[in-house]
This record gives C-alpha cells, structure tokens and sequence, in this order.
C-alpha cells in the first residue's frame, strides 16, 4: 500500500512538471530568500553567446532563456526587474562592423524572445542596453566570444524605482498638460555621455514665479554608465547649471526608440535649507546630441525654509533647450561626481 500511494505522488508530480512547464529551480524555491539566492545563481552563470557579427538567438540558448523566462513570470519576482546588457568583441572593428549596434540588437533580440514567445510582462525588464566594445564580459579579452553575448543583471529594488512611484501620477498628468514630454517604456536609447543645454528656456512655472519664455544660464549635463559592485547597473548624473550641481546614483531611464525620460530624486541642504526634489529629463537621441530636452523640477518635501526661498512643496518649473539641440560636449561627470 505504501509503495502504491509513494507512485501515485510521483506520478501526480511528474504530470504537474508537464503541464506547468515545470522548473526545478522555481519548484523548490519555498520562500523568498531561496527564490533569489536561485535567481542570483542563476544569472551570474548565464550567458547568451552568438556567433561573430551576428544578433540572430541560436536554438542551443532557449533552454536558457526559458528558465529566465519561468523566474521573471514568477509572482515573486514581482518586486524586481531584469537590465539585458548586449556586448561585442572586437575582431568585427576592421571589417566595419557597427560593434555598438550589434551589441543593442543582441540585447533587444533577448528582450524581443522574453516578451513575444514566453510572455513576460514588459514591466519586468527595466533596462535594454548595448556597450559595444565597452565594459566586456572577458575583461582580458583571453576569451573573446565570451564578449559576443548578452548577459543580465537584477535590480532587486525594481518596484521602488518605477517612474509612477517617485513621481507622483497628478504631477506627471500637470506637467503634461503644460509642456512637458514624458516618454514610457521598457526599451530606451542609451543615454550616456555629455550635452549642453545652450539656455534653459521656461515654458511653465506653477509658482507663477517666472514668465514662460524666460531664459537662464547654460546647463550642462552629464550621463555616465557604470557596474556597480553588486553587478547591477548604475547610472550616474551630473547637472551644472551656474553655482548649482546636482547629482545622483540613482537615476533611471525609461523610453522607445531614441526617446527617453531620465528621473530620479535629488536631496540637499543649501544656506541649512533642506530640499527634496524629484527631477525628470526627457528628449530623444541623435548623433549630434539631444533634440527637443525637456528639464523639469518639483518640489516634493523641504524644510527650514522660514522665507520662501525655495519653492513650495508641490510647485514645479519645466524648461526646454532654447535652440532645440543640446549639442554633445566633453564629459563634466569626473570632476562632480562623488
């Protein structure tokens, strides 16, 4: 009898493994802690190789990207996302191969294949980036077809970082309203470098504070992707604009195509005075800079400001670049970064 109801549970299990798709690392994973130490496990080994000048998946890679498939889907990933970062080598340079390029189709054929073949919800995957030569898998380049491939990183604090959730949804619907563009989605251009914003030029104060039309100093800024030690993927920012800088290790970018919004929420103390602000950048990329940058600030918390220096919490300003073009520069992100 025993040995008959002991068969019967491992026939039941068997036919649950066939009809769920089952994956052992997913099954097993009782709890929280045990489903990431997997996941982490399982990232840190994988890679998704090509051959050279190429970004088409080879069949022996779905069995992989199938398990990833399985983790994203799983309802306690749900407080993450996944970056898919596309690399090259660098045989392809002399022949004229478009190293960045390839690296960007490897990582958005990855994307492509999680969303339209095994359903992933799009809100997982935050990050969709092509380095080219830069930042290879194989520092030493001893075995450079680890370099044509894409590889994955995870940002366990994903849901924190959503666009929706650091700025709030009636400021984004207010700003939009007065001028603001906002670019969503799960797929935007890569960013990094520097630009000039020849003038800052108002096109909506809420405050009333300034007339739209008014134009301020020159603005630079500055983009700069990095690996952080947790192998994850940070993005620095630096904004100069006369005696004020800002910066910030968490900003995020969202966006399709060669349109992007960059956010991310700045804190600070000036004359004692503390503020909170929640800044958003958004143009499209071009190979000359960004067209058509929009700036926008809003107050979210501050304190000890007895005279109104500052403004109010919940008042906002959003700027354009005057000329329409902010034109690519030397990079400003070594000498304000900390």
């Amino acid at each position: 009898m025993f040995k008959t109801v002991q068969l019967r549970k491992i026939t039941i299990i068997f036919f649950v493994m066939l009809l769920t798709n089952f994956n052992p690392i997913c099954f097993f994973a009782n709890d929280i802690r045990d489903f990431d130490e997997a996941l982490n496990l399982f990232v840190s080994r994988t890679l998704i190789l090509f051959e050279r000048g190429e970004h088409e998946i080879d069949e022996r890679n779905f069995a992989a990207i199938e398990e990833l498939a399985a983790m994203l889907k799983d309802k306690r990933f749900s407080q993450k996302t996944l970056s898919i970062n596309g690399h090259a080598d660098t045989t392809g340079t002399a022949r004229g191969f478009n190293n960045l390029r390839l690296s960007e189709q490897r990582a958005k054929a990855v994307h492509n294949l999680l969303l339209t073949k095994y359903n992933v919800p799009a809100a997982r995957i935050a990050d969709v980036v092509g380095w080219g030569v830069n930042n290879p898998v194989d520092q030493d380049r001893s075995k450079d077809s680890l370099n044509r491939s894409v590889r994955f990183f995870i940002d366990h604090e994903g849901e924190a970082y959503k666009f929706d959730n650091l700025i709030p949804k009636n400021y984004q619907i207010t700003m939009e309203e007065n001028g603001l563009n906002i670019y969503r989605g799960n797929n935007p251009p890569k960013v990094e470098g520097a630009y000039r914003i020849a003038e800052n030029e108002l096109i909506f104060a809420s405050d009333s504070s300034f007339a739209p039309g008014q134009r301020f100093t020159t603005n630079d800024i500055s983009f700069k992707y990095e690996v952080s030690k947790d192998n994850q993927i940070v993005i620095k920012y630096v904004s100069v604009s006369g005696r004020t800088v800002r910066t910030s290790s968490d900003i995020r970018v969202i966006g399709s195509d060669n349109k992007f919004t960059a956010y991310f929420i700045a804190e600070g103390y000036r004359d004692e005075i503390y503020s909170k602000t929640a800044n958003i950048i958004s143009g499209e990329k071009t190979d000359k800079g960004i067209k058509m940058v929009n700036v926008a600030i809003i107050m979210l918390d501050k304190k000890n400001d007895k005279f109104n220096t500052l403004m109010k919490i919940g008042d906002h300003r959003i700027f354009k670049d005057s000329d329409g073009l902010s034109e690519i520069i030397e990079d400003i992100i070594g000498d304000y970064s900390r």
